[in-house]
């Protein structure tokens, strides 16, 4: 049984997670990619149950975008005892879950694919411009993987910004059983187009007033 949840910004402790064999986070699990939020949900990770943990990174994780962050990261990091912390560290204190960035892992037998990435936004992390640099994230996506996990959203899928679509067309062409993402905070839900079913995992459903943006 899969568990899929995403953009609970460092809230996950009021989350009710049901009991499965895999769990899936498809990113944002804090707010601005601080060292103490990235520990204290790997703690959360590690008092679950699930057999097996893959998480991926958000916009908001902006600490595991190494190539962005030196850039973008510090003038959000808004503690200033944790502005200045190296990206690699961050990522390897989550040691309660099989982190994923751009590659395919196998979770007993299914075929399981994740990326960040997502056409760029404020200066946030993971961010690439529309057209050939996030075409060349996407066609990597291997084909016969089962679950696609990436933090934006599809084509008019449980919302209707059409800002994927190239992600979009490439499912439309591996054709996995699932597409699990999140991002959009009001497009929650699950929708199967004959594609296979597409489930966009925010938790929470409103905007809350330390979420500075998607």
């Amino acid at each position: 049984r899969f568990v899929c949840l995403s953009d609970t910004h460092s809230l996950h402790d009021t989350v009710q997670v049901p009991m499965g064999d895999v769990l899936i986070h498809a990113g944002d699990f804090t707010n601005v990619g601080l060292p103490s939020d990235v520990q204290k949900f790997n703690e959360f990770l590690g008092r679950l149950p699930h057999k097996h943990k893959i998480v991926i990174a958000g916009n908001h994780d902006i600490s595991f975008d190494t190539a962005s962050y030196p850039r973008f990261g510090h003038p959000k990091l808004y503690d200033s005892k944790e502005v200045h912390v190296d990206s690699w560290l961050v990522i390897s204190m989550l040691t309660n879950a099989t982190y994923v960035q751009d590659e395919e892992i196998t979770v007993e037998g299914f075929r399981i694919w994740g990326s960040p990435w997502q056409p760029e936004f404020c200066d946030w992390g993971f961010n690439l411009p529309r057209g050939p640099a996030l075409a060349a994230v996407w066609n990597k996506i291997p084909m016969g993987v089962d679950v696609v996990v990436t933090h934006g959203r599809l084509l008019l899928i449980c919302n209707d910004i059409p800002e994927s679509l190239r992600v979009f067309v490439v499912i439309s062409k591996v054709r996995p059983a699932y597409h699990v993402f999140g991002h959009v905070h009001e497009g929650y839900g699950i929708t199967e187009d004959g594609l296979g079913k597409h489930d966009d995992d925010v938790v929470e459903r409103k905007f809350y007033e330390d979420d500075l943006s998607e």
